[in-house]
């Protein structure tokens, strides 16, 4: 009894009369349920948050758009492609993106397009409008490649 009292206190900070209470009449068989009872709904509160820390998330797929001059982004599981009218496409493989601490994982989020030292594209729920057709979308995009910015608006396929 005594060596599990201070395999308990070590491990748990508490001898098992003072988790229990000191009551003597208690058999160690029903100490011993108290104390896994409580360990097991403890461990239980954690499961939610290693599941969201490990559920991969799902690929989420946008079309950006640009003006003046044009531009789009196109986002999906084969990667985030750049676009503009001339011939060649920049394709950056797809990552996961940041999104803002403290919020809502749909009002931001950031991509960090590889390859590129400063190659960043967030995108922010809000409404956008198109400058050539006002046509509504329901996010806004910034586009930073180098030392280029560029403004545009985003849909969610």
């Amino acid at each position: 009894m005594d060596r599990l009292d201070q395999l308990l206190t070590k491990l748990f900070g508490i001898s098992i009369d003072a988790f229990v209470g000191i009551n003597t009449q208690l058999s160690l068989i029903m100490k011993m349920k108290v104390l896994l009872t409580g360990l097991a709904a403890s461990l239980l509160a954690f499961v939610p948050a290693i599941a969201n820390q490990t559920a991969p998330k799902a690929i989420e797929s946008f079309t950006v758009v640009g003006n003046e001059p044009f531009w789009s982004v196109a986002i999906d599981k084969s990667g985030i492609t750049y676009s503009t009218p001339e011939p060649q496409k920049i394709t950056f493989p797809y990552v996961a993106p940041l999104s803002a601490q403290g919020r809502p994982a749909d009002n931001v989020r950031v991509y960090r397009l590889q390859g590129r030292s400063n190659g960043t594209l967030m995108i922010r729920k809000g409404e956008c409008s198109d400058t050539m057709s006002d046509r509504k979308y329901g996010y806004s995009a910034t586009l930073v490649l180098g030392n280029t910015v560029k403004e545009g608006c985003a849909i969610k396929k």
